[in-house]
C-alpha cells in the first residue's frame, strides 16, 4: 500500500468516525472498507493509480532468492539446483580442476552469461554423464581445432557451445569413418576368394 493511500485512508477513517461514540464502533470494518474505497476514488480522481496493481510481477528464480522475496520454495526449484550442482561437479572433476570454480559471478553483466552456460551444461550433463570426460580426452590429442582448456572456457564461457559443436563433429566424422572402414574391410574379405 503507498504511503499516499495510507494518508487518504487515515484521513478518511478520522472523518468517518468522528460522529461515532465508541472506539469499538470506530474500527468497524464498514468503516474500514469505506475509507478504503474512498481512497482508491480519491487517487483515481487525481490520476494517480494504486501503486498495488502497477506494480510489475517479476519472476524470482533460484532457492535463495525465492526465500529471501517470501515466495515459496517447490520441488521443482530444489531438483533444479541439485541437477545444476551434479553437473557443475562433473565438469569440475573431468577437467581436473584444482579449485572449484564460482559458478555466480560477482559482476551483474555476467550473471546472463554463467546462466546460460550452466542450464547448457545441465542439457548436456543429462543426455550423457561421461560427456565432460569425453569432451576433455577430446581437447587434448594434438591438432584437434575448436577445443578449449579450463581457462580458456571459465574466460569465455559464451564460446564452450562452438567448442561443443566442434567436439560433436569431430565425434561424428570419427564414428562415421570408422564405420566405413569397417564396412569397406568385410567387403574385401567377402570379395576375396581364398580357392576352396
Amino acid at each position: 500500500m503507498s504511503t499516499l493511500r495510507r494518508e487518504l485512508r487515515t484521513k478518511f477513517e478520522a472523518i468517518l468516525s468522528e460522529n461515532v461514540d465508541s472506539i469499538d464502533d470506530r474500527l468497524n470494518p464498514g468503516i474500514v472498507a469505506m475509507a478504503e474505497r474512498l481512497a482508491d476514488a480519491a487517487l483515481e480522481v487525481s490520476g494517480i493509480r494504486r501503486t498495488d496493481e502497477t506494480r510489475p510481477e517479476y519472476k524470482v528464480t533460484g532457492i535463495a532468492n525465492k526465500i529471501f522475496a517470501g515466495q515459496p520454495v517447490v520441488q521443482s526449484d530444489l531438483d533444479l539446483d541439485v541437477r545444476e550442482q551434479a553437473a557443475t561437479n562433473a565438469f569440475e572433476s573431468a577437467f581436473q580442476l584444482q579449485r572449484p570454480w564460482d559458478w555466480y559471478p560477482a559482476r551483474t553483466s555476467d550473471e546472463r552469461t554463467w546462466r546460460d552456460f550452466r542450464a547448457f551444461l545441465v542439457k548436456l550433463y543429462e543426455a550423457d554423464k561421461n560427456c565432460f570426460t569425453k569432451y576433455f580426452t577430446w581437447s587434448r590429442q594434438p591438432y584437434v581445432k575448436g577445443s578449449m582448456t579450463a581457462l580458456g572456457i571459465k574466460r569465455n564461457p559464451q564460446d564452450f557451445p562452438d567448442s561443443w559443436s566442434a567436439f560433436c563433429t569431430h565425434q561424428t566424422a570419427k564414428g562415421t569413418s570408422s564405420q566405413n572402414r569397417q564396412a569397406k574391410n568385410l567387403a574385401a574379405l567377402q570379395a576375396m576368394d581364398f580357392g576352396d
